[in-house]
């Protein structure tokens, strides 16, 4: 008899270190070299933080991190109403912006564990809308919460879960049209957009060898993709073309028929994941990420979004990044927060600006935007080949990846992540000196980031001017940035205030650095004057600068 219960310990033993090994394993497999880190690095001038550096190393406090897997526990009948089971069964999910009212998704550990749970829940009449294998995943719909707790209780627990989302087109009415001011200053509106972010010449054979997936309604087989039409891959039960997608995908590959492009060369692969009224929701693109990576794209393009922060996306755009893949997304165009998913640490985020390098009054901000580019009527092609005229954040986010697409096929050895770090780092400071919240990095520059490996350039630019009145006496903000790829040694500005000049030493600036200087103005301004007038220079002393068009500066402010 004690043999007998001294075998059932030793076996009872056994199978804990067992089981212990097994999951220790598997938590180990299921996370090695999934999450980004991103890196920041201080502005030595500005002391904001720069955009985020893509790297590939695992960081624990990433917020593409993935949740940790919950062990399984015993439910009885009696017991309690696990959290889990609460998470998934609460109201609050339906009520968040954007969430589809009763559904779900579930993202289970592996597909053993999915195939269970879709047994159980067809079996007692839970409705599966979809099922996205490849990530352990289902989207369901709930109609009797009662039937959802049994088959959660008897089901293998899912890992992750959460609401889906609708994503949605732009709403004209927040975006310039026409007759809009804006619009009209011929200052403001873009007239060619493509010199404006440094095409310079002949730009035919850009993105040669690319392939850029393009997430959105599909794109039409126009005159001006002709050539960069590579096929589509159907998310949505297809439809047919939309404008939506095919002024996006005219902007990174038009051939110059109608329009051209910043990347002609490159090819584009079309997913649609919205219907061609611009309708979807998370769980598509979740989908369409997964299958644009593994359809072999180094770049995928997501002209629109959602404010629900859906794990599914998060898991699959862990998973285009760990393929080395780069995500470029429009920030939104509500004014507000960022979207998802251009919000997450691993997608580039861009918003829009005008010609002026002004911040669209549409564009949404945060922390999250890496870049801004042209979004104020720029100029593109529809699916009949009409030239047309598009603005939004979604005409912002295929100018980046055009220029992605355009720095790899010049730059053969540089990683996709590696191209849209350059293209960040490249970007012109605009706004406050440094990153914000409102332009990130700065405007785009494709020129500069193609010539980043150059040496010999020279080119300082003049900031624009800002007044603080936080003190008892105003003072005038003044910033140059090295736009060159050559350390400057002692940046000058002559600076004229109302007639009044004088000169501002700024010292050595590195590469791409930023540096700023403040000058009170008391000594500037009499007791009548209603408006500071401003205007200044930026000079390298002892240097020719190669680019002066960006070294002058006018600026009016009214005094407060």
């Amino acid at each position: 008899m004690k043999k007998t219960i001294i075998i059932l310990i030793l076996v009872f033993v056994a199978g804990l270190v067992y089981y212990h090994a097994v999951l220790s394993k598997r938590l180990d497999t299921d996370l090695d070299g999934i999450d980004v880190q991103i890196e920041t690095s201080k502005d030595v001038s500005s002391n904001k933080n720069k955009p985020k550096q893509m790297t590939g190393v695992i960081r624990a406090d990433s917020k593409s991190t993935r949740t940790p897997i919950p062990e399984r526990m015993p439910v009885s009948s009696s017991a309690d109403e696990p959290k889990y089971i609460s998470d998934i069964l609460s109201d609050k999910i339906d009520r968040q912006r954007d969430a589809i009212s009763g559904e779900r998704i579930l993202t289970f550990y592996d597909e053993n564990d999915l195939l269970r749970f879709k047994e159980i829940a067809e079996n007692r009449g839970i409705i599966i809308v979809d099922s996205l294998d490849s990530l352990n995943s289902v989207r369901i719909k709930i109609t009797d919460k009662n039937v959802l707790r049994k088959v959660l209780r008897d089901a293998p627990l899912p890992i992750d879960s959460g609401g889906n989302y609708e994503i949605y087109p732009p709403n004209p009415e927040k975006l310039p049209n026409v007759d809009s001011p804006v619009v009209k200053d011929k200052n403001r509106r873009f007239i060619n957009a493509l010199n404006w972010i440094g095409v310079d010449g002949d730009n035919k054979d850009w993105g040669n060898g690319v392939l850029v997936a393009v997430l959105d309604s599909e794109v039409a087989r126009n005159s001006s993709l002709k050539n960069a039409y590579d096929k589509t891959l159907h998310v949505t039960a297809g439809n047919e073309s939309a404008a939506h997608g095919t002024f996006v995908a005219t902007i990174i590959a038009g051939n110059g028929n109608v329009a051209t492009g910043v990347a002609p060369g490159a090819r584009i692969l079309s997913i649609d994941v919205v219907d061609a009224n611009g309708k979807g929701n998370t769980f598509d693109i979740a989908r369409g990420i997964k299958l644009a990576v593994d359809s072999g794209v180094k770049v995928i393009n997501i002209s629109m979004g959602s404010y629900g922060d859906a794990s599914i996306v998060r898991k699959a755009v862990d998973y285009a990044t760990a393929n080395n893949v780069v995500i470029v997304a429009s920030t939104g165009n509500d004014a507000t927060s960022v979207a998802y998913p251009a919000a997450y640490d691993d997608v580039i985020a861009v918003g829009a600006v005008d010609a002026a390098s002004i911040i669209a009054d549409f564009s949404n901000y945060g922390q999250e935007v890496d870049i801004v580019a042209p979004g104020i009527f720029v100029e593109t092609s529809d699916p009949e080949d009409n030239r047309s005229y598009f603005s939004g954040t979604s005409a912002s986010a295929p100018f980046v990846s055009g220029s992605i697409a355009a720095v790899l096929s010049a730059n053969p050895n540089l990683s996709p992540i590696q191209a849209a770090n350059l293209i960040v780092d490249s970007a012109n400071d605009v706004g406050v000196p440094g990153d914000d919240q409102l332009y990130g990095a700065g405007t785009l520059d494709i020129g500069r980031a193609l010539k980043a490996g150059e040496k010999g350039i020279y080119d300082l630019a003049a900031g624009q001017p800002s007044i603080s009145y936080d003190s008892t006496v105003p003072s005038l903000m003044l910033f140059v940035q090295n736009r060159g790829t050559e350390y400057i040694a002692d940046a000058i500005m002559d600076v004229q205030i109302n007639g009044t000049t004088t000169t501002v030493g700024f010292g050595g600036v590195n590469v791409g650095e930023s540096v700023s200087k403040e000058l009170l103005l008391d000594s500037y301004l009499g007791p009548n004057v209603k408006i500071i007038v401003v205007d200044y220079e930026a000079k390298i002393a002892g240097q020719t600068d190669v680019n002066q068009s960006n070294n002058r500066f006018h600026a009016e402010f009214q005094r407060r």
